[in-house]
């Protein structure tokens, strides 16, 4: 679930993995992991991606109602 949202919201905001890599400090390599579930962030990894995507940890766990809610700004 985590990774689908993160691709999803990332696209939506109209970040490669690589941006979005660069504007957390992580290798773009993570960003992949992440988005396949491969690895799973740190929670102060989670904070700065769902900072820089302007959305809440909630939304990129995929409580639909944050992610609705943050989606449509």
């Amino acid at each position: 679930m985590l990774g689908e949202n993160l691709k999803s919201i990332r696209e939506k905001r109209g970040l490669t993995q690589e941006k979005l890599a660069k504007e957390i400090n992580v290798n773009r390599v993570n960003i992949a992991y992440y988005e396949s579930g491969t690895k799973v962030p740190s929670v102060a990894v989670l904070s700065k991606i769902a900072d820089t995507l302007d959305c809440s940890i909630d939304g990129l766990l995929g409580r639909k109602k944050f992610v609705e809610q943050n989606l449509e700004n």
